[in-house]
């Protein structure tokens, strides 16, 4: 560490704290979905509970309501949008109105055929990175904790291993000297290690970034702030493959790793650490980096900087640094990201109006997963006492210094004031209660289905709740269906089409292939798409249920095709449910079959799955 700070790390650390101290109250929210989405009480949901409950003999189960419904919920949500990782679910489309243009403009087929070049560059990108998996963790993160976050373009370097095909004792200048069939015949393929930069798409844990309280969104604050935690080879490697890192700055915190006096991190770090880090014990990565995307005042820069910076009339400057143990390893620049936006693109599960954070359904659903918790566990308790006899002694009834434990085949020894063994020993039962809980358990288990959201059928499970009618069940799922559009909307905007949008301005900005740039439109899919299919299905029920209601129409559906598609719909295997033609086919055979036989007067065999057998002729 240096002997003294630079101001603008003061100012730097000034915020941070700021903003980790504010957050405080959510991390605790944070915390409580986190065990109830694992089925676990922390130490700070057990002091909630009563005196003796969870001690001794008391029961401590949790019943994982919270899990089997956020599970269902983000499994619904990945089908939906990737359709089981077919597709990314955005389009590039060229602006029907450009803005800003002078010169020369395109004509519509140009621009049509640069569109689709840059949507191809974005899904190399995002299919190369595993986006769908990367977008799956946020989803899951912001079913949990109310909101979650993507970071994009991150440029990351990694080793790809290369092979080139090369003839020995020639090398690359084969192909220059040889013909071809010595290059084929004696030709091998070389591996190699090669270094290289990769575009790629991030799901920083919510826990580590931080952002202004007082803005109604983490990306309209004044700044936000990224931390990470890092391994000195991590540091070091980060620096090498990036220029304007301060290297001396770099071995200065590298080395003060190893100081006796050196924590790892502030306090406030170590009490915001996500929950699996909190009981790792001797944690390599101890090496705190922080990221910091934000106005700065200018008089905090020195006189470079400042000049650099000088980018807005006002006495601030959007500027980008990282700091570690109070040295600038990355000292200030401008933010290099086009418009000087923030990487960072968050999404929430439920909004909460003019709140930079969300609801998710842990929190929704957390008085119904208490109750149900308590029911169960008093379930339990009161199984226990009422299976077990309770045992009442009158010890002036029995002779002193005898062993009261009791097991089959034990002896009491009784006083000579006893006249009977019910003097001194009696026994109760308490009464069983379990009959009432479970009640009290069902009717939290309907709280849990409408505080979720996400009722027991769309599960795959059934409850007695369930509506008898096929039109009750059809609302049931129509109901939940909207909820969840509503969060498949919110995903589209805040991740898919943030992430493609920032995608394309990094391609305008630096690609050297004029042939993908262009002034176009990205719009997610994901929603929209989800939609059309909703709207198709029940257009096709409501037209069927409609043809189906006259004898006249009804002679002219086509049942097969309508089964067929609302099945396709519904994301079920059709084969499964509907015969094939060849097994129709068969069916109508063996139907004119026994037609033919029934007018002969014959008695018909019973079908074993055969040929059907021409009846015998008449005498």
């Amino acid at each position: 560490m240096p002997e003294t700070k630079s101001k603008l790390v003061e100012y730097l650390d000034e915020v941070y704290d700021h903003f980790a101290t504010n957050r405080q109250p959510l991390e605790e929210n944070w915390l409580l979905s986190y065990d109830a989405f694992r089925g676990q009480y922390s130490h700070a949901s057990e002091e909630k509970w009563k005196k003796l409950e969870g001690t001794g003999w008391r029961s401590k189960v949790f019943i994982k309501v919270t899990r089997m419904k956020v599970v269902a919920a983000v499994a619904q949500l990945y089908d939906i949008l990737f359709q089981g990782g077919a597709i990314l679910p955005f389009a590039i489309q060229p602006t029907p109105i450009p803005q800003n243009v002078s010169g020369v403009m395109l004509d519509s087929h140009e621009a049509k055929a640069r569109a689709g070049n840059m949507q191809l560059r974005i899904e190399d990108t995002l299919k190369e990175d595993a986006f769908d998996r990367t977008e799956m963790t946020a989803i899951l993160e912001c079913a949990i904790y109310g909101m979650s976050a993507l970071k994009s373009p991150v440029i990351r370097y990694h080793n790809k291993i290369t092979y080139d095909y090369k003839v020995p004792l020639f090398g690359d200048s084969a192909g220059m000297f040889l013909p071809d069939w010595i290059t084929q015949k004696y030709g091998r393929f070389v591996p190699g290690v090669q270094r290289m930069p990769h575009v790629s798409v991030e799901n920083p844990t919510i826990w580590d970034l931080f952002w202004d309280p007082e803005a109604s969104s983490p990306k309209d604050g004044f700044m936000l702030i990224h931390r990470q935690h890092v391994s000195a080879y991590a540091l070091r490697s980060m620096a090498n493959d990036r220029k304007m890192w301060d290297m001396e700055a770099v071995n200065r915190v590298i080395t003060g790793r190893a100081s006796a006096s050196r924590e790892a991190g502030t306090a406030s770090d170590s009490t915001t650490l996500r929950p699996g880090l909190r009981d790792v014990q001797g944690r390599k990565r101890d090496i705190v980096i922080r990221e910091h995307w934000g106005l700065v005042p200018k008089q905090l820069l020195d006189e470079t900087e400042a000049q650099r910076g000088d980018i807005f009339d006002g006495n601030e400057t959007e500027i980008f640094c990282i700091t570690a143990d109070d040295e600038l390893v990355l000292p200030p620049i401008i933010n290099p990201l086009p418009g000087y936006l923030k990487p960072f693109h968050f999404a929430s599960w439920e909004d909460i109006p003019h709140e930079p954070h969300g609801v998710g359904i842990p929190e929704n659903m957390r008085d119904a997963q208490m109750m149900m918790n308590s029911s169960i566990r008093c379930f339990i308790d009161n199984k226990a006492l009422s299976g077990n006899v309770l045992m009442a002694i009158q010890e002036r009834h029995l002779e002193p210094g005898q062993s009261l434990d009791i097991y089959p085949g034990a002896k009491l020894r009784l006083a000579p004031s006893a006249m009977r063994a019910s003097d001194a020993v009696q026994w109760h039962s308490p009464p069983d209660v379990g009959r009432g809980l479970l009640d009290l358990y069902r009717l939290f288990g309907e709280v849990a289905d409408e505080e979720s959201a996400m009722p027991k059928l769309q599960q795959g499970l059934s409850s007695k709740q369930d509506p008898d009618t096929a039109y009750g069940i059809s609302k049931l799922l129509e109901n939940s269906n909207r909820i969840i559009g509503s969060v498949i909307r919110r995903i589209d905007e805040g991740h898919i089409e943030s992430v493609v949008k920032s995608l394309y301005h990094f391609y305008m900005h630096t690609d050297e292939d004029e042939s993908v740039k262009g002034d176009y439109t990205v719009q997610a899919t994901g929603y929209s798409s989800y939609q059309d299919r909703i709207s198709r299905g029940q257009s096709l029920i409501e037209f069927l249920s409609m043809m189906l209601s006259s004898p006249v129409l009804a002679r002219l559906v086509k049942p097969v095709p309508f089964a067929r598609e609302i099945a396709k719909i519904k994301d079920l295997e059709a084969d499964d449910f509907i015969k094939t033609d060849d097994e129709l086919k068969k069916e109508s055979l063996q139907l004119a079959a026994l037609a033919a036989q029934n007018s002969q007067g014959a008695v018909p065999p019973p079908d074993m799955g055969g040929e059907p057998v021409p009846p015998e002729p008449l005498q």
